[in-house]
């Protein structure tokens, strides 16, 4: 069931568009092999998941030129967690952790290209870089000050269009429809041990809080974050709509 849950969130990103650009397909494939090295080696790199998530956050910095970075950690985080079926408390404590070893590891390759640039350059770089990430996470443009729910509202409206509106609701029917046959019921524990799927479909809101200013003037690409949020989101309906186990914390 999951797999249609991906081919739907794929379409946020306009896959044929994202394949056929350098820019926009790096953080793509990165997050699609990491998922074929999960599904293969899932067993193998249960206790070494830290590294894995670390190891991702350095390729997402070398490759990605800052288009929808944290899809290379929230997809293959959902995956993830399909595949642990893990409690809330576990969930909540892999999700801080993996999460912290992504961020070590694609702000410690940032901070490596701007060593190596200074020792290179013998000029010290990190002071144009901190000023480049203040400017981007500011509120202000050429066209003055916006707020983040602009930010929101700009990135959402552009995976708001027909067709992906259509094919999400056909499937929600469709879960719908089956949940009834199947006399499937919605109990408090199978809310509260898939919520970690609801925080995760958080990450591009707080990406975009972030960098607020990269993200509303070029919305036309980072919109491309909230695959995050659709493939979180529909995990998360699928789960609950169907008659899987989910382990009680």
């Amino acid at each position: 069931r999951n797999y249609f849950t991906l081919t739907i969130a794929l379409f946020v990103i306009s896959p044929i568009t994202t394949g056929m650009s350098m820019q926009f397909s790096s953080v793509l494939y990165i997050f699609l092999i990491a998922m074929i090295v999960m599904l293969l080696f899932h067993e193998k790199l249960k206790n070494k998941y830290g590294y894995f998530f670390l190891i991702i956050g350095m390729m997402t910095s070398f490759f990605d030129l800052l288009t929808y970075p944290v899809a290379t950690f929230g997809i293959p985080i959902i995956l993830f967690f399909i595949l642990e079926n893990k409690s809330l408390k576990e969930g909540i404590k892999d999700l801080i952790i993996y999460g912290l070893a992504w961020i070590v590891g694609y702000a410690g390759m940032w901070a490596g290209k701007w060593i190596l640039s200074s020792i290179l350059l013998k000029e010290n770089m990190f002071i144009p870089a901190i000023e480049k990430i203040m400017e981007r996470t500011g509120n202000e443009t050429i066209n003055g000050n916006f707020t983040r729910l602009t930010v929101l509202k700009l990135n959402t409206k552009m995976i708001t269009n027909v067709p992906n509106i259509l094919i999400t609701v056909i499937y929600i029917i469709y879960l719908s429809i089956k949940a009834i046959i199947q006399r499937v019921k919605i109990s408090f524990k199978n809310i509260k041990n898939v919520l970690c799927f609801i925080l995760i479909a958080t990450i591009p809101i707080a990406w975009y809080i972030v960098a607020g200013q990269h993200s509303i003037i070029h919305y036309w690409f980072t919109y491309r974050s909230l695959i995050v949020t659709a493939f979180a989101g529909l995990v998360f309906i699928t789960i609950l709509l169907s008659k899987k186990e989910i382990r009680e914390e």
